[in-house]
C-alpha cells in the first residue's frame, strides 16, 4: 500500500496568477471596470425589456436614450 504525500513542487494556479497581476494595477491606478459593467448591465436591461427591435438603428437609439444621461424635463426660464 502506497501512502500519498503532498507534492512539494512550486506551481501557481492560473487564478492566483491573474489575481496577483491585477491587484498591483488596481492599487497603483485605482481604476476598476465598474463603470463599464454598469453600462453593460443597462444595455442588457434594454435588450431584455424590449423583447427585440425591428432593426439595429432602433436598438442603438434605445441604448442612447437609456444610457445617455439626458435630462428630458423641459427647462423653464
Amino acid at each position: 500500500m502506497r501512502h500519498s504525500t503532498p507534492c512539494h513542487t512550486s506551481w501557481v494556479r492560473s487564478s492566483d496568477l491573474r489575481k496577483s497581476e491585477t491587484r498591483p494595477q488596481w492599487i497603483r491606478l485605482r481604476i476598476t471596470n465598474a463603470a463599464s459593467e454598469s453600462i453593460n448591465s443597462k444595455i442588457q436591461w434594454v435588450k431584455y425589456t424590449a423583447r427585440g427591435f425591428r432593426n439595429k438603428k432602433n436598438f442603438v437609439t434605445a441604448i442612447y436614450f437609456h444610457c445617455g444621461g439626458l435630462d428630458l424635463m423641459p427647462s423653464t426660464h
